[in-house]
């Protein structure tokens, strides 16, 4: 009965962790696409258009789709570099640069408030919640159906 109560709470636990990924940052006016796509060319510095989805592990049609409503709302600018102008490079305009700052503001409460919970923890329980996650992790890793490539992915 216990085993099953754990389930349960993990599972919902697994649930509510799904629902923060797409919600975690409320920027008005910008779905969390949008929101990641803006904080990666705000970490990487006139990055183009193929890094770009390739950090963001999109296809670089979508992120040419992306940037684009980004670039016709003000938010980041294109620019083709001297050195290749074939090639452009990214960067996020003072608008763009305020949303990325403000996610960072939301991403650092996020990370404060997981620090302050995890810091309430002895050490004994701190490394017995790390081993069950390890464990966890491991047994997702074995699943005899899952894709090799996928395997250890993080």
């Amino acid at each position: 009965m216990l085993a099953n109560n754990f389930l349960d709470h993990f599972s919902h636990f697994m649930t509510e962790y799904e629902n923060l990924k797409t919600d975690q940052h409320v920027i008005d006016g910008f779905n969390t696409a949008e929101v990641h796509t803006i904080v990666t060319i705000g970490k990487n510095k006139n990055i183009s258009l193929h890094e770009l989805a390739s950090k963001r592990k999109i296809s670089t049609s979508a992120a040419s789709q992306l940037t684009s409503k980004l670039e016709s709302r003000g938010i980041i600018k294109k620019q083709r570099l001297e050195s290749n102008t074939k090639k452009s490079a990214l960067y996020l305009t003072n608008e763009g640069q305020a949303i990325f700052e403000k996610h960072q503001e939301q991403q650092k409460y996020l990370e404060n408030n997981l620090q302050n919970i995890v810091n309430e923890l002895s050490d004994e329980d701190r490394n017995l919640v790390i081993k069950l996650l390890d464990d966890i992790e491991g047994s997702w890793n074995s699943l005899p159906w899952r894709k090799e490539s996928m395997k250890g992915d993080k």
